[in-house]
């Protein structure tokens, strides 16, 4: 075996693991957004399952991330392309591909985000503020506009 083919397994072994961490890390992310609370099982139970979720991401992203790569690199070399391009084109696409798969996840089901992404996804569709309208003509609602709005 030479270098250099040393150098092919580590990068094909490469798509498992960062696919792999990419998942778990979609599947465990909303974990730190948690309360704590020492006197309630709830908290540790929503704990539990976040570890869940990132087994669960840990062996779905090295599924993606492997069957892309290895997907792209047979169809690269047997459009005749050398190894080092089927390589290099299959990290980018096994890259990819996990990345696609967990925007899909985390949009499909938020709560795996923490509240800092939901706040800035949920931004478009929060209702107008009341303020950007303007005052009510009726004087009961006026002064309470004013007293909110200004």
């Amino acid at each position: 075996m030479t270098d250099r083919a040393s150098w092919w397994r580590v990068a094909r072994w490469s798509w498992l693991g960062i696919g792999g961490a990419w998942g778990a890390w979609v599947g465990f992310g909303g974990y730190f957004a948690v309360p704590r609370n020492a006197d309630s099982f709830a908290s540790l139970l929503a704990s539990g399952f976040f570890v869940a979720f990132a087994v669960l991401g840990l062996l779905a992203g090295m599924a993606v991330g492997g069957s892309a790569g290895w997907l792209v690199e047979r169809v690269m070399r047997r459009l005749g392309a050398g190894t080092t391009t089927a390589v290099v084109v299959a990290s980018l696409a096994a890259v990819c591909a996990v990345w696609q798969v967990s925007s899909l996840v985390l949009n499909r089901y938020p709560g795996l985000r923490g509240p800092v992404a939901q706040a800035t996804a949920g931004a478009k569709a929060s209702p107008a503020s009341p303020c950007t309208a303007p005052p009510p003509s009726d004087p009961a609602a006026r002064k309470s506009w004013e007293a909110e709005c200004r």
